[in-house]
């Protein structure tokens, strides 16, 4: 497990009944953010929350940016539940018995071929309709019509160059941490889960800050593209701006695309096994580790109407170790399948030897 800065700190799935605290995260985690500025038509940036975490102690202009901003948290993180993805949380465990837990940063996560689409059903039960009773049609439009489109051309463009579809790729649509608890290692907790629970799929996003670009950056995705919204209507921080000052603000696209061979080393051989079998020792990986390398083979062989590697680069980098017409595939299983026969030898036969030795180590009056 990733490391924290608070001790105990660890990560798990969010219950439903505490989408709302997850909602209020949010809110407070992107209260200052460009693309919520945008989309919320807002004219003066509110009060920094690490300076005035009080809720009640904002001006009543700052209320009214907040309580719009938590209803679009709220409906994007029930519709993401109902869209099939999943929300995790940061959580920080009680220093004393009469203490609780506390929540303290949150992601969002779409799974691939599960896109965030927002029918009937799905806006009626998240209420993404009251979208509309804060953000009016502006905010609405903006969403639908000024960036996702924009966004979903880049992303298509790109997934196609690597000859991959953006639909098989995981959607990582917002990472934030309480401003209380920010610079804790919380967000490093999080994405560190999140990429343990998504490889070996490509992941795409948007960073509307060059904070957020570079941690991003940190954990390995690319820049696809720097779009700028808002154009003639926003300055750079997404505030209603006019003139010279209506600049609009950057979106960064970025992906990951895990390099199969890092993924096959990190998957079946971060855990070497010992197995001493007639005094021999032999280290190995695991009968199910050994089996995901043949499975990830098959995996990314390529077929036809099929996306033949969800990696760019893969047969580039390895064409100098596998050369002629054989597949990358055909190569790595025909040099792990001994290996795996190997491993499945050595384990029944170990398995063996432990029931002999259990037998043999049994009280006399057991053994008959």
């Amino acid at each position: 497990m990733a490391t924290s800065i608070i001790p105990g700190a660890y990560v798990r799935i969010a219950e439903p009944h505490e989408y709302a605290e997850v909602a209020w995260i949010l809110t407070r985690g992107f209260a200052r953010d460009p693309c919520m500025n945008w989309l919320g038509s807002v004219r003066e940036m509110i009060p920094d929350y690490k300076d005035q975490p009080d809720y009640d102690s904002h001006p009543a202009s700052a209320k009214k940016i907040l309580k719009n901003l938590f209803i679009f948290q709220s409906a994007l993180v029930k519709a993401t539940s109902l869209c099939g993805g999943f929300v995790t949380v940061a959580i920080i465990p009680p220093q004393r018995k009469e203490d609780k837990e506390i929540l303290a940063a949150t992601t969002l996560w779409l799974k691939p071929k599960q896109p965030l689409e927002l029918s009937l059903s799905v806006i009626v039960k998240s209420k993404f309709w009251k979208i509309l009773l804060g953000w009016g049609f502006t905010g609405a439009k903006r969403i639908q019509l000024d960036f996702s489109p924009i966004v979903e051309t880049i992303l298509k463009k790109r997934f196609k160059a690597r000859n991959a579809d953006v639909l098989d790729s995981w959607y990582l649509l917002e990472v934030a941490t309480d401003p209380a608890y920010d610079g804790k290692g919380l967000c490093s907790l999080l994405m560190k889960d999140g990429l343990g629970r998504t490889s070996p799929k490509p992941i795409h996003l948007e960073a509307s800050t060059s904070r957020t670009r570079d941690i991003y950056s940190h954990f390995g995705f690319e820049i696809e593209e720097e779009c700028w919204f808002g154009k003639g209507s926003v300055d750079v921080n997404g505030l209603a701006a006019k003139g010279k000052a209506a600049t609009g603000y950057p979106e960064w696209i970025m992906t990951k695309h895990k390099k199969l061979a890092a993924f096959a080393e990190e998957t079946c051989f971060r855990r070497p096994r010992h197995v001493s079998l007639l005094d021999s020792p032999v280290s190995h990986p695991t009968l199910v580790e050994m089996t995901n390398m043949i499975i990830l083979a098959e995996f990314y062989k390529p077929k036809s109407n099929y996306v033949k590697h969800a990696n760019s680069g893969v047969d580039d980098c390895l064409s100098d170790e596998f050369s002629g017409d054989r597949s990358f595939s055909s190569a790595l299983a025909r040099l792990y399948t001994p290996i795996f026969w190997a491993g499945v030898s050595q384990l029944l036969a170990q398995l063996c030897l432990d029931s002999i030795q259990d037998k043999l180590s049994a009280p006399s009056h057991k053994r008959k």
